[in-house]
C-alpha cells in the first residue's frame, strides 16, 4: 500500500468501513459484582485483560451519535444496581468512523488530538489513566509519533498496522479492521455522564478538525495565536496547559511540515 494519494478516502485505502458516516462504536470495559450478563443493543464478551468478574460491552452495531448516546443510557440503566470497581485495568473506548475522510483530513483529526493529548487526558480521562500500558499518551511513549512520522513520509498508512502502537491512547490498528480511530484513554468505572461527555467532544472535535485543509494550516492558525487555538477545544487553559499545548504542537511539527498532502 505504498505512495498513497493522501486526497483518497480512507475507506478506499483500507476498505474497511465505508458507508458509516459519522458513526460510533462504543467499548465499556467493567469490573464489579452484579454485572449484567446481557443489554440491548450490546455485545458482551470475557475479556482476559479484565479481573474481579469483568465483562466488556460492545456496541452492537455502529452508531448515530444520538443513537450511541442512547446506548449509553441503557448501558446506564442495566448496570444501575451493580457494584462497578475502580481498579485501574478497565476503559471506556470510543471508535469513531473516518472512512468517508480523505487521508489528510483524517491525520487532522488524529493529529490535532495529539497535539491537545495532554489536557484532553486532564479533562476526559480520569485519575490514574495518564501513564496507564494500556492507554499510553504520544507524551509518555513517543514511538507513536514515530510511526506516523515514517507512514507520512513513505505514504504508506500500513506502517500503523502493527501492535508496537495498540496500547497508546489513540489505536490507529482499528484502521484496518473497521475504518475507525479509537481512543482508549478513559478510565471504565462506570461514570456514564462523563463517558457521554466524551463520546459528544470526539464527535465535535472531529468536525471542527477536519474543517481544516490540512494539517499545515492547523498548526498555522496555532502559531498565529501562541497555541491559545486550543481554548476553542478545551475552553480557558492556564499558562501551564498553553504550555503543554506548545510542547504537543512540536512533537508532531516534523510530521506535519514534511508530509505532502
Amino acid at each position: 500500500m505504498a505512495a498513497i494519494d493522501f486526497g483518497m478516502t480512507v475507506g478506499e485505502v483500507v476498505g474497511k468501513g465505508r458507508g458509516l458516516k459519522n458513526r460510533f462504536g462504543i467499548e465499556f470495559e467493567l469490573e464489579g459484582e452484579g454485572l449484567p450478563k446481557s443489554v440491548a443493543g450490546w455485545d458482551v464478551t470475557h475479556d482476559g485483560s479484565l479481573r474481579n468478574n469483568g465483562l466488556e460491552y460492545v456496541t452492537s452495531t455502529p452508531y448515530t451519535l444520538e443513537d450511541a448516546l442512547s446506548a449509553i443510557t441503557a448501558m446506564e440503566k442495566a448496570t444501575a444496581k451493580s457494584k462497578i470497581a475502580n481498579t485501574g485495568y478497565a476503559g471506556t473506548h470510543i471508535h469513531v468512523n473516518v472512512s468517508d475522510l480523505t487521508v489528510t483530513k483524517m491525520f487532522n483529526f488524529a493529529l490535532l488530538f495529539l497535539a491537545l493529548e495532554d489536557i484532553i487526558a486532564s479533562r476526559y480521562y480520569g485519575e490514574g489513566r495518564k501513564g496507564n500500558l494500556f492507554c499510553l499518551c504520544a507524551s509518555d511513549a513517543e514511538g507513536l509519533i514515530n510511526y506516523i512520522y515514517r507512514a507520512v513520509i513513505k505514504g504508506d498508512l500500513t506502517i500503523l498496522k502493527t501492535d508496537d502502537i495498540r496500547y497508546s491512547s489513540l489505536n490507529f490498528s482499528s484502521l484496518f479492521k473497521h475504518g475507525t480511530l479509537e481512543f482508549r484513554g478513559q478510565d471504565g468505572i462506570g461514570d456514564f455522564n462523563r463517558a457521554r461527555d466524551w463520546l459528544r467532544f470526539l464527535a465535535a472535535f472531529k468536525t471542527r478538525s477536519t474543517q481544516f485543509d490540512d494539517p499545515v494550516a492547523m498548526l498555522m492558525v496555532s502559531s498565529r495565536t501562541d497555541g491559545r487555538f486550543a481554548e476553542e477545544f478545551l475552553g480557558e487553559l492556564t499558562d501551564e496547559e498553553l504550555s503543554r499545548v506548545r510542547a504537543g504542537v512540536r512533537r508532531i511539527q516534523p510530521i506535519v511540515f514534511e508530509g505532502e498532502w
